[in-house]
């Protein structure tokens, strides 16, 4: 007879690796927010550490982006930061931290369209950077 609990299937990216990553990112994240004190970690060099995270490892930092400092973080991270905050807005059931990265999502993107377009404002081809002028007023709007 077949085991009972087959319901549910562990999908293989859960390994243990996957869960003590998580583990750290949320320590560095209470240290840094102030919630949590450890031996030979300031808020500050969380924040570096937080700050120095591979793009592999985002999506765990992006699990706190309702949290303001990690919110401001991740917007200071920028574009590397997209693909984790999808990853963990395909994954949350959090109706707080989903709005929180399609906020985040949206002033990232925006924010990388004006820099593509003002580097288009000084292209070479004078029709390219009178639209890409034009777009620009347009934002600025």
């Amino acid at each position: 007879m077949a085991d009972s609990n087959t319901h549910f299937i562990r999908p293989k990216y859960l390994t243990e690796e996957y869960f003590t990553k998580m583990r750290q990112v949320r320590d560095l994240v209470h240290v840094m927010t102030g919630m949590l004190q450890l031996p030979d970690e300031t808020p500050a060099s969380a924040r570096t550490k937080l700050r120095n995270l591979s793009p592999d490892d985002l999506h765990h930092l992006a699990k706190f982006s309702a949290v303001s400092t990690v919110y401001l973080l991740l917007k200071e991270i920028g574009e590397p930061a997209v693909p984790g905050l999808l990853i963990r807005l395909r994954d949350s059931d959090s109706v707080e931290e989903r709005v929180a990265i399609m906020k985040l999502v949206g002033e990232l993107r925006a924010s990388v369209g004006r820099s593509l377009l003002q580097k288009l404002a000084m292209d070479t081809n004078p029709e390219i950077q009178k639209a890409a002028q034009q777009a620009l007023q347009i934002l600025d709007k």
